[in-house]
Protein backbone atom coordinates (compact mmCIF):
# COMPACT_ATOMS: atom_id res chain seq x y z
CA UNK A 1 0.00 0.00 0.00
CA UNK A 2 1.30 3.03 -1.39
CA UNK A 3 2.03 6.04 1.49
CA UNK A 4 2.51 9.98 1.51
CA UNK A 5 4.93 11.22 3.37
CA UNK A 6 3.50 12.41 6.31
CA UNK A 7 4.43 10.62 8.82
CA UNK A 8 1.60 9.11 11.28
CA UNK A 9 -0.93 9.60 9.27
CA UNK A 10 -0.46 7.31 7.03
CA UNK A 11 -0.91 3.11 6.93
CA UNK A 12 -2.28 0.58 5.60
CA UNK A 13 -6.34 0.73 6.83
CA UNK A 14 -7.90 3.38 8.27
CA UNK A 15 -9.25 4.79 11.50
CA UNK A 16 -10.50 7.69 12.84
CA UNK A 17 -11.28 9.55 16.09
CA UNK A 18 -13.83 11.56 17.81
CA UNK A 19 -15.35 13.63 20.39
CA UNK A 20 -18.30 11.27 21.38
CA UNK A 21 -18.28 8.10 22.60
CA UNK A 22 -17.46 5.08 21.23
CA UNK A 23 -14.88 3.75 18.74
CA UNK A 24 -15.95 2.32 15.57
CA UNK A 25 -14.37 0.26 12.83
CA UNK A 26 -15.76 0.17 8.95
CA UNK A 27 -13.81 -2.91 6.87
CA UNK A 28 -13.97 -3.08 2.93
CA UNK A 29 -13.20 -5.73 1.41
CA UNK A 30 -8.73 -5.41 1.64
CA UNK A 31 -9.09 -1.62 3.53
CA UNK A 32 -10.79 -1.51 7.18
CA UNK A 33 -11.71 1.97 8.28
CA UNK A 34 -12.04 2.88 11.85
CA UNK A 35 -13.38 5.74 13.45
CA UNK A 36 -13.72 7.21 17.40
CA UNK A 37 -17.17 8.43 18.48
CA UNK A 38 -15.82 9.72 21.85
CA UNK A 39 -13.64 13.03 19.37
CA UNK A 40 -10.52 27.99 1.56
CA UNK A 41 -7.42 29.12 0.94
CA UNK A 42 -6.65 32.13 -1.33
CA UNK A 43 -3.84 32.58 -4.16
CA UNK A 44 -3.17 30.21 -7.12
CA UNK A 45 -5.92 29.26 -10.15
CA UNK A 46 -8.71 27.38 -8.48
CA UNK A 47 -9.98 24.30 -10.51
CA UNK A 48 -13.18 23.22 -8.98
CA UNK A 49 -14.49 20.11 -8.71
CA UNK A 50 -17.96 18.54 -7.60
CA UNK A 51 -18.08 15.44 -6.30
CA UNK A 52 -19.23 12.55 -8.84
CA UNK A 53 -22.08 10.06 -8.43
CA UNK A 54 -19.73 6.80 -8.57
CA UNK A 55 -20.09 3.26 -7.10
CA UNK A 56 -17.44 3.12 -4.82
CA UNK A 57 -14.59 0.80 -5.24
CA UNK A 58 -14.19 -0.54 -1.40
CA UNK A 59 -16.78 -1.22 0.05
CA UNK A 60 -17.00 -0.92 4.24
CA UNK A 61 -18.63 -2.66 6.96
CA UNK A 62 -18.92 -0.58 11.03
CA UNK A 63 -18.05 -2.54 13.69
CA UNK A 64 -18.42 -0.98 17.17
CA UNK A 65 -15.00 -1.71 19.34
CA UNK A 66 -15.76 0.08 22.73
CA UNK A 67 -18.75 2.21 24.49
CA UNK A 68 -17.27 5.08 27.17
CA UNK A 69 -15.44 7.77 28.02
CA UNK A 70 -15.50 10.56 25.03
CA UNK A 71 -11.99 9.63 23.57
CA UNK A 72 -10.31 11.93 21.46
CA UNK A 73 -7.14 9.89 20.05
CA UNK A 74 -6.17 6.52 18.66
CA UNK A 75 -3.25 4.60 17.52
CA UNK A 76 -3.12 0.77 16.49
CA UNK A 77 0.29 -1.05 17.05
CA UNK A 78 0.64 -4.70 18.34
CA UNK A 79 1.40 -3.59 22.13
CA UNK A 80 1.51 -7.42 23.74
CA UNK A 81 3.69 -8.99 20.63
CA UNK A 82 0.87 -11.31 19.54
CA UNK A 83 1.05 -10.96 16.65
CA UNK A 84 -2.28 -8.70 16.26
CA UNK A 85 -2.69 -4.93 16.04
CA UNK A 86 -4.31 -3.99 19.48
CA UNK A 87 -5.25 0.14 19.72
CA UNK A 88 -4.82 2.71 22.65
CA UNK A 89 -6.77 5.39 23.32
CA UNK A 90 -6.64 8.88 25.66
CA UNK A 91 -10.06 10.32 27.69
CA UNK A 92 -10.00 12.59 30.21
CA UNK A 93 -10.01 10.13 32.89
CA UNK A 94 -7.55 7.53 31.50
CA UNK A 95 -5.57 6.20 28.62
CA UNK A 96 -6.50 2.79 28.07
CA UNK A 97 -5.36 -0.19 25.43
CA UNK A 98 -7.71 -2.38 23.54
CA UNK A 99 -6.27 -5.96 23.01
CA UNK A 100 -7.42 -7.88 20.15
CA UNK A 101 -7.48 -11.63 21.47
CA UNK A 102 -9.10 -13.92 18.46
CA UNK A 103 -9.83 -12.92 14.92
CA UNK A 104 -12.79 -12.44 15.98
CA UNK A 105 -14.31 -9.09 16.67
CA UNK A 106 -13.25 -9.48 20.58
CA UNK A 107 -11.49 -6.30 22.08
CA UNK A 108 -9.81 -6.55 25.83
CA UNK A 109 -9.69 -3.65 27.65
CA UNK A 110 -6.79 -2.33 29.41
CA UNK A 111 -6.06 0.66 32.23
CA UNK A 112 -3.01 2.53 30.61
CA UNK A 113 -2.79 5.49 33.19
CA UNK A 114 -5.44 7.03 35.49
CA UNK A 115 -6.11 10.69 35.57
CA UNK A 116 -4.39 12.12 39.49
CA UNK A 117 -4.30 15.23 40.82
CA UNK A 118 -0.68 15.36 39.31
CA UNK A 119 -1.91 14.48 35.93
CA UNK A 120 -4.78 16.67 35.64
CA UNK A 121 -6.49 15.51 32.63
CA UNK A 122 -5.21 12.88 30.21
CA UNK A 123 -7.14 14.25 27.16
CA UNK A 124 -4.97 14.25 23.91
CA UNK A 125 -4.94 15.54 20.33
CA UNK A 126 -2.42 12.50 19.47
CA UNK A 127 -1.02 9.95 20.42
CA UNK A 128 1.95 7.96 18.68
CA UNK A 129 3.21 4.70 18.95
CA UNK A 130 7.09 4.19 19.69
CA UNK A 131 9.58 2.27 21.61
CA UNK A 132 10.89 5.11 23.59
CA UNK A 133 13.58 2.93 25.08
CA UNK A 134 14.77 0.44 22.96
CA UNK A 135 13.75 -2.28 24.88
CA UNK A 136 12.06 -3.79 22.35
CA UNK A 137 8.26 -3.48 23.19
CA UNK A 138 6.25 -0.55 21.58
CA UNK A 139 5.24 2.62 23.95
CA UNK A 140 2.78 5.72 23.61
CA UNK A 141 3.82 9.01 23.48
CA UNK A 142 1.24 11.69 24.12
CA UNK A 143 0.81 16.06 24.52
CA UNK A 144 -2.13 17.15 26.70
CA UNK A 145 -3.49 20.88 25.19
CA UNK A 146 -5.12 21.18 28.75
CA UNK A 147 -1.52 20.75 31.21
CA UNK A 148 0.99 21.31 28.38
CA UNK A 149 2.27 17.96 29.51
CA UNK A 150 4.56 16.29 26.57
CA UNK A 151 4.54 13.16 28.34
CA UNK A 152 5.25 9.03 27.39
CA UNK A 153 3.59 5.90 28.55
CA UNK A 154 6.37 2.79 29.06
CA UNK A 155 4.98 -0.36 28.19
CA UNK A 156 5.51 -2.59 30.80
CA UNK A 157 6.68 -5.49 28.25
CA UNK A 158 5.25 -9.12 28.92
CA UNK A 159 1.82 -8.95 27.55
CA UNK A 160 1.65 -5.26 28.53
CA UNK A 161 -0.69 -5.57 31.20
CA UNK A 162 -0.96 -3.43 34.50
CA UNK A 163 -0.54 0.41 34.64
CA UNK A 164 2.22 1.90 32.13
CA UNK A 165 4.70 4.47 33.79
CA UNK A 166 3.85 8.16 32.56
CA UNK A 167 7.19 10.06 31.94
CA UNK A 168 6.96 13.76 31.61
CA UNK A 169 9.18 14.83 28.90
CA UNK A 170 8.25 18.34 28.74
CA UNK A 171 5.77 21.20 29.91
CA UNK A 172 4.94 23.20 26.50
CA UNK A 173 2.20 25.96 26.03
CA UNK A 174 -0.58 24.48 24.05
CA UNK A 175 0.51 21.52 22.21
CA UNK A 176 -0.82 19.94 19.16
CA UNK A 177 1.66 18.53 17.12
CA UNK A 178 4.35 15.52 17.51
CA UNK A 179 6.65 13.34 14.92
CA UNK A 180 9.48 11.46 14.92
CA UNK A 181 12.20 12.70 12.60
CA UNK A 182 16.01 12.29 12.47
CA UNK A 183 16.68 16.15 12.68
CA UNK A 184 20.52 15.23 13.42
CA UNK A 185 21.18 12.87 10.74
CA UNK A 186 22.64 10.55 13.51
CA UNK A 187 20.30 7.72 12.46
CA UNK A 188 17.95 7.88 15.38
CA UNK A 189 14.61 8.98 15.40
CA UNK A 190 14.17 12.55 17.48
CA UNK A 191 11.40 14.13 18.90
CA UNK A 192 9.75 17.33 17.44
CA UNK A 193 7.02 19.18 18.90
CA UNK A 194 4.66 22.28 18.47
CA UNK A 195 3.95 24.80 20.69
CA UNK A 196 2.37 28.25 20.93
CA UNK A 197 4.75 30.38 19.12
CA UNK A 198 7.89 27.68 18.42
CA UNK A 199 8.61 24.17 17.14
CA UNK A 200 11.00 22.23 19.66
CA UNK A 201 12.84 19.04 19.43
CA UNK A 202 14.38 16.69 21.49
CA UNK A 203 17.15 13.89 21.10
CA UNK A 204 15.81 11.14 22.99
CA UNK A 205 17.97 10.01 25.46
CA UNK A 206 19.19 6.43 25.57
CA UNK A 207 17.82 6.08 29.19
CA UNK A 208 14.94 8.40 28.50
CA UNK A 209 12.93 7.25 31.74
CA UNK A 210 13.34 9.63 35.14
CA UNK A 211 11.44 12.28 36.68
CA UNK A 212 11.06 15.80 34.95
CA UNK A 213 12.76 17.75 38.28
CA UNK A 214 10.63 20.15 39.49
CA UNK A 215 12.87 23.16 38.67
CA UNK A 216 13.19 22.62 35.04
CA UNK A 217 12.58 25.88 33.05
CA UNK A 218 12.67 24.12 29.20
CA UNK A 219 15.49 26.28 28.31
CA UNK A 220 18.70 24.59 27.41
CA UNK A 221 21.06 23.75 29.79
CA UNK A 222 18.07 23.14 31.83
CA UNK A 223 19.27 19.01 32.52
CA UNK A 224 21.37 16.47 30.44
CA UNK A 225 18.20 14.60 29.27
CA UNK A 226 15.45 15.49 27.67
CA UNK A 227 16.95 19.01 26.52
CA UNK A 228 14.17 20.97 24.96
CA UNK A 229 16.06 22.37 21.16
CA UNK A 230 14.58 24.82 18.83
CA UNK A 231 14.14 24.17 15.09
CA UNK A 232 12.12 28.00 15.63
CA UNK A 233 12.09 30.36 18.10
CA UNK A 234 9.37 32.06 16.64
CA UNK A 235 6.37 32.59 13.67
CA UNK A 236 4.55 29.24 14.91
CA UNK A 237 1.96 31.23 16.43
CA UNK A 238 -1.59 31.08 16.48
CA UNK A 239 -2.14 27.24 17.55
CA UNK A 240 0.09 25.08 14.85
CA UNK A 241 -1.74 21.86 14.33
CA UNK A 242 -0.01 18.75 12.42
CA UNK A 243 3.75 18.06 11.77
CA UNK A 244 4.39 16.79 8.29
CA UNK A 245 7.81 16.43 6.96
CA UNK A 246 8.46 15.81 3.16
CA UNK A 247 11.15 17.65 0.56
CA UNK A 248 8.82 20.85 -0.26
CA UNK A 249 11.79 22.55 -2.23
CA UNK A 250 13.35 19.49 -4.15
CA UNK A 251 16.73 20.33 -2.40
CA UNK A 252 17.13 16.65 -1.10
CA UNK A 253 16.11 17.69 3.04
CA UNK A 254 12.95 17.34 4.75
CA UNK A 255 11.26 20.02 5.28
CA UNK A 256 8.42 20.33 7.91
CA UNK A 257 4.68 21.58 7.03
CA UNK A 258 1.85 22.57 9.22
CA UNK A 259 -1.10 24.35 9.68
CA UNK A 260 -2.48 27.17 12.53
CA UNK A 261 -6.13 27.25 12.79
CA UNK A 262 -6.32 31.01 15.01
CA UNK A 263 -3.37 31.99 12.98
CA UNK A 264 -5.22 31.24 9.90
CA UNK A 265 -2.24 30.06 7.83
CA UNK A 266 -0.66 27.26 6.12
CA UNK A 267 3.66 27.26 5.96
CA UNK A 268 6.29 25.13 5.91
CA UNK A 269 10.06 25.60 7.21
CA UNK A 270 13.18 24.85 5.27
CA UNK A 271 15.48 22.85 6.50
CA UNK A 272 19.06 23.91 6.70
CA UNK A 273 22.18 22.00 5.91
CA UNK A 274 22.68 21.33 9.26
CA UNK A 275 19.15 20.38 10.56
CA UNK A 276 20.07 21.69 14.10
CA UNK A 277 20.31 24.70 13.39
CA UNK A 278 17.04 27.24 13.22
CA UNK A 279 14.60 26.79 10.54
CA UNK A 280 13.34 29.12 7.85
CA UNK A 281 9.45 30.12 7.59
CA UNK A 282 7.47 30.03 4.30
CA UNK A 283 4.12 30.90 4.66
CA UNK A 284 2.39 29.20 1.68
CA UNK A 285 -1.25 30.91 2.23
CA UNK A 286 -3.79 31.94 4.49
CA UNK A 287 -6.96 30.57 5.54
CA UNK A 288 -8.73 31.01 8.41
CA UNK A 289 -9.15 27.43 10.77
CA UNK A 290 -6.06 25.76 8.84
CA UNK A 291 -4.86 22.61 10.40
CA UNK A 292 -3.39 20.21 8.17
CA UNK A 293 -0.23 21.20 5.37
CA UNK A 294 0.26 17.93 4.28
CA UNK A 295 3.16 16.66 1.42
CA UNK A 296 2.37 13.83 -0.75
CA UNK A 297 2.51 12.89 -4.57
CA UNK A 298 -1.00 12.91 -5.76
CA UNK A 299 -0.98 13.36 -9.53
CA UNK A 300 1.67 10.63 -9.09
CA UNK A 301 4.18 12.71 -11.59
CA UNK A 302 7.06 12.31 -9.27
CA UNK A 303 7.07 15.51 -8.12
CA UNK A 304 5.56 16.43 -4.27
CA UNK A 305 2.25 17.99 -3.83
CA UNK A 306 0.55 19.81 -0.77
CA UNK A 307 -2.70 18.85 0.46
CA UNK A 308 -4.28 21.86 2.45
CA UNK A 309 -6.99 21.09 5.07
CA UNK A 310 -9.42 23.58 6.89
CA UNK A 311 -10.13 21.42 10.19
CA UNK A 312 -11.76 24.08 11.89
CA UNK A 313 -13.98 25.14 8.97
CA UNK A 314 -14.60 24.06 5.50
CA UNK A 315 -11.62 23.15 2.59
CA UNK A 316 -9.49 20.69 1.68
CA UNK A 317 -7.03 20.79 -1.59
CA UNK A 318 -4.46 20.32 -3.29
CA UNK A 319 -1.89 22.09 -4.85
CA UNK A 320 0.50 21.00 -7.34
CA UNK A 321 4.30 20.76 -7.02
CA UNK A 322 6.79 22.38 -7.60
CA UNK A 323 5.45 25.99 -7.49
CA UNK A 324 2.84 24.73 -5.31
CA UNK A 325 0.23 27.70 -7.31
CA UNK A 326 -2.63 25.65 -9.44
CA UNK A 327 -5.32 24.57 -6.64
CA UNK A 328 -7.47 21.43 -7.22
CA UNK A 329 -10.34 21.22 -4.57
CA UNK A 330 -11.11 18.19 -3.11
CA UNK A 331 -13.37 18.65 -0.98
CA UNK A 332 -15.77 22.06 0.68
CA UNK A 333 -18.77 19.71 2.33
CA UNK A 334 -17.12 18.42 5.29
CA UNK A 335 -17.87 20.80 8.41
CA UNK A 336 -14.15 20.47 10.35
CA UNK A 337 -12.55 17.77 8.31
CA UNK A 338 -10.02 17.76 11.10
CA UNK A 339 -9.45 14.19 10.57
CA UNK A 340 -7.68 14.01 7.21
CA UNK A 341 -5.53 10.83 6.00
CA UNK A 342 -3.61 9.79 2.55
CA UNK A 343 -3.76 6.43 1.96
CA UNK A 344 -4.58 4.00 -0.89
CA UNK A 345 -7.71 2.75 0.41
CA UNK A 346 -8.73 1.03 -3.49
CA UNK A 347 -5.64 -0.71 -3.69
CA UNK A 348 -4.90 1.31 -7.50
CA UNK A 349 -1.51 2.87 -6.68
CA UNK A 350 -2.65 6.15 -5.53
CA UNK A 351 -3.27 8.31 -2.59
CA UNK A 352 -6.79 8.62 -1.30
CA UNK A 353 -8.01 11.09 0.83
CA UNK A 354 -10.38 9.82 3.92
CA UNK A 355 -12.10 12.41 6.83
CA UNK A 356 -14.87 12.91 8.85
CA UNK A 357 -16.85 16.53 9.08
CA UNK A 358 -16.29 17.08 12.91
CA UNK A 359 -18.95 19.79 12.92
CA UNK A 360 -21.82 17.85 10.22
CA UNK A 361 -20.28 14.27 11.58
CA UNK A 362 -20.08 13.09 7.93
CA UNK A 363 -17.25 10.39 7.23
CA UNK A 364 -16.74 9.69 4.00
CA UNK A 365 -13.50 8.86 1.69
CA UNK A 366 -12.71 10.31 -1.76
CA UNK A 367 -10.95 8.78 -4.71
CA UNK A 368 -7.84 9.39 -6.39
CA UNK A 369 -8.38 8.93 -10.42
CA UNK A 370 -4.06 8.70 -10.12
CA UNK A 371 -4.37 12.17 -11.86
CA UNK A 372 -5.69 14.21 -8.90
CA UNK A 373 -9.34 14.21 -9.63
CA UNK A 374 -11.50 12.97 -6.19
CA UNK A 375 -14.30 11.46 -6.05
CA UNK A 376 -16.67 11.29 -2.73
CA UNK A 377 -18.02 8.03 -1.11
CA UNK A 378 -20.07 8.94 1.52
CA UNK A 379 -19.26 6.06 4.81
CA UNK A 380 -21.39 7.41 7.76
CA UNK A 381 -23.71 10.53 8.83
CA UNK A 382 -22.97 10.02 12.82
CA UNK A 383 -19.30 10.08 12.56
CA UNK A 384 -17.26 12.85 14.29
CA UNK A 385 -13.97 12.86 14.48
CA UNK A 386 -10.64 14.79 15.25
CA UNK A 387 -7.94 11.77 13.90
CA UNK A 388 -8.11 9.18 11.10
CA UNK A 389 -5.48 6.46 11.38
CA UNK A 390 -4.97 3.88 8.79
CA UNK A 391 -3.87 0.25 10.19
CA UNK A 392 -4.76 -3.23 9.14
CA UNK A 393 -6.76 -4.27 11.96
CA UNK A 394 -8.12 -7.90 10.77
CA UNK A 395 -4.91 -8.87 9.39
CA UNK A 396 -6.00 -9.83 6.05
CA UNK A 397 -3.37 -7.92 4.59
Amino acid sequence: MRNAECGMRIGEKMMARTNLADLKVLRPAGVALLGMVAAATAGGQAIAQQPAAARPTARFEKNIVAFGSPYATVVAADFDKDGQMDLATAAIEEVVWFSRRSRKSFWSRQVIHKRTAETGTLTSNAMLAQDMDGDGDTDLLAHTGGTGHLAWYENPGAKAEGPWKRWIIDVLKNPHGTAFEDIDKDGRPDLVANQEGSLVWYVIPRKPSGALPASYSGEPGGRTRWERKYLARSGADGIPHSLAFGDVNGDGRRDLCTGASDGGYFAWWERPADGTLLWTRHQIRKAPGATHLIPADINRDGKLDLVTVVGHGKGVSWWSGPDYTAETVIDTSLDGPHSPVLVDIDGDGDLDFASSGRENKVFAWFENDGKGKFTRHELDTAQSGLDTRAADLDGDG
